[in-house]
């Protein structure tokens, strides 16, 4: 039942943004779930830039699991995304 209600929520929305495209880079969803994530620390630029080598080290959502350790993402990620200097909104 809820998969049919996502299956036709998706639906909908493409038909009705049928040309919409993401800025950020990604292959699958928890790709983009992670960029997205990390998109509220800095900018899309960035998070592109940082998620190349990021997405090829951690592949799983147990891979990302495991580097949380009771911290959230955004913060754990922030650090590394931020060291840099470069920091704001997308």
């Amino acid at each position: 039942m809820v998969d049919e209600q996502i299956s036709e929520i998706i639906e909908l929305l493409r038909k009705e943004n049928p040309h919409v495209r993401v800025a950020l880079l990604n292959s699958n969803p928890l790709e983009l779930l992670i960029a997205t994530i990390l998109s509220a620390q800095c900018t899309d630029k960035r998070v592109n830039e940082v998620t190349k080598t990021l997405f090829k080290k951690y592949r799983s959502l147990q891979d990302y699991m495991r580097i949380l350790r009771g911290r959230y993402l955004k913060v754990c990620m922030a650090q590394e995304l931020c060291a840099s200097g470069t920091e704001g909104s997308s």
